[in-house]
């Protein structure tokens, strides 16, 4: 119990000075078009779910942008997206530490513009984070792994392809 004399102290947690921030930009995708119907789409579940790792790596100094990058409508067979191209010019001016994605499959599923997008991001030393997939791509095995994984995925997307065109 406190008395009458005892003096409470407001402490401050402050984040040290030698921990730089990092500026977090989420990007999401879908082939889609937004459902009306619906207010919580999969671009809005990636959102949340990459808002989410953001938040839980505030330790490391992460912090969330305020701009969205987002593109709805828009298959991965090309790179020119607007909410893409976007995150890819605030890069280049450096406004972007670390790019998150829901899954490596939301930039591209092609493994020539998954590679050309890595170039671009490596020459800014911005590197990746797939929320689902727990892939450290600064680390050699990182970078295997996420090579066989984007074959996969254009693998897959072929596939769905042939298929369209047997209906």
């Amino acid at each position: 119990m406190l008395g009458t004399n005892t003096k409470i102290v407001n402490v401050c947690i402050c984040v040290s000075e030698s921990l730089s921030i990092k500026h977090c930009a989420i990007y999401s995708r879908s082939s889609v078009e937004k459902d009306s119907r619906d207010p919580f789409d999969s671009v809005g579940a990636q959102f949340m779910a990459c808002a989410e790792f953001i938040g839980s790596q505030v330790g490391k100094g992460w912090r969330l942008v305020d701009t969205i990058y987002e593109d709805r409508g828009y298959s991965d067979s090309h790179m020119r997206r607007a909410g893409f191209r976007a995150l890819l010019s605030d890069i280049k001016f450096g406004l972007i530490d670390v790019v998150v994605v829901h899954r490596l499959d939301r930039l591209t599923r092609r493994l020539a513009d998954f590679q050309q997008i890595m170039s671009e991001l490596n020459a800014h030393d911005v590197p990746v984070v797939s929320v689902t997939q727990q892939i450290d791509m600064s680390h050699h095995v990182g970078r295997l792994a996420t090579n066989i994984i984007t074959s996969f995925a254009e693998f897959e997307w072929e596939m769905v392809g042939q298929r369209v065109k047997e209906k």
